[in-house]
């Protein structure tokens, strides 16, 4: 059983020093999260080091999240990434070290790649599992068709499969209800929903500060949907909430969504961003909000990173 919020640790290491890592996932306990995800790869490993450390003497009361198969993740050298046996192993044991645990709760393919066999990738991951290293798998930035091939070899081969995805997901990008949501659904996968707040534009901090502080990319995002960004602030407004509790509470109130993973630096974002998990709201509400970001072509129904929308030269 998991909290309504994960907490991404992404920055541990890279924006949060080790003491501070510690004060937020003190804060986020005594807020009532027990989800946390990070991964192999982030910062070189600190996030995984500060998480652990935080976590040291009340592991058992916490679930862990970490992922496997993206950058180079251990070194630089040619196997020390991706999800073959060889690396996955490798992986695995520098998680374990770094977050000071016998077990990993739930262990994610952080992404697909070329060249990955994904019969070998559930092969290793169905080994951790009977080994006791990891208790259940899931991937992350799947398209539809991927996870569907995945939890066909599970099936065939016998294996251990994906039980929750990880996807971008909110009130812009929100690809995943073309067919993504409708396979977990269907397939009883949870799903652990990401950048709820759309790189912050959906924190509204833009229509205050203007967009000196956004990428190109965000820049573009908060252009297009500025008026519904307006509309979401004073919906919050009007039930005494901030911009970016209503962005979550929405995402949370979308059907299939197991938790919005979320991954603030600072303890009053977190604390801002835990209240939204007690604000349920009604399908009126929710169908309201949608109403005010319409989506205006394909390539923001993505939903999963593009190069993976239709590459079926990927596999196998």
């Amino acid at each position: 059983m998991v909290s309504r919020l994960c907490f991404g640790t992404m920055s541990f290491g890279y924006v949060n020093d080790a003491e501070e890592s510690e004060r937020l996932v003190k804060t986020a306990l005594d807020l009532g999260i027990n989800f946390f995800d990070t991964a192999v790869a982030y910062t070189n490993g600190q996030s995984e080091e500060f998480l652990g450390k935080a976590i040291s003497g009340v592991r058992d009361q916490v679930v862990i999240a970490t992922k496997f198969g993206c950058r180079q993740e251990i070194g630089e050298g040619v196997n020390d990434r991706n999800s073959s046996r060889y690396h996955i192993r490798q992986a695995v044991e520098t998680s374990l070290r770094r977050l000071r645990t016998d077990r990993i709760d739930l262990y994610l393919v952080h992404m697909p790649h070329h060249g990955m066999n994904l019969e070998e990738t559930l092969e290793t991951l169905d080994d951790l599992v009977r080994q006791g290293k990891v208790l259940y798998i899931g991937c992350s930035n799947f398209p539809a068709w991927l996870l569907c091939k995945s939890l066909w070899i599970s099936d065939v081969k016998r294996l251990r499969s994906f039980v929750v995805l990880q996807s971008v997901y909110n009130l812009i990008e929100r690809g995943i209800e073309i067919e993504i949501a409708p396979l977990c659904k269907a397939e009883g996968i949870g799903i652990m929903a990401y950048r709820g707040l759309c790189r912050g534009i959906l924190a509204g901090h833009y229509l205050e500060s203007g967009l000196a502080q956004a990428d190109d990319a965000g820049k573009e995002l908060a252009e297009l949907y500025s008026s519904g960004i307006a509309s979401l602030k004073k919906f919050a407004g009007d039930h005494g909430k901030t911009t970016a509790q209503a962005a979550i509470a929405w995402t949370l109130a979308q059907p299939g969504i197991t938790c919005s993973v979320v991954g603030p630096t600072r303890v009053h974002e977190l604390e801002e961003l835990a209240s939204a998990v007690d604000w349920e709201l009604t399908p009126d509400q929710s169908s309201d909000i949608k109403s005010a970001f319409p989506v205006p072509n394909a390539e923001h129904q993505i939903g999963v990173h593009a190069q993976w929308r239709t590459r079926l030269d990927l596999l196998l």
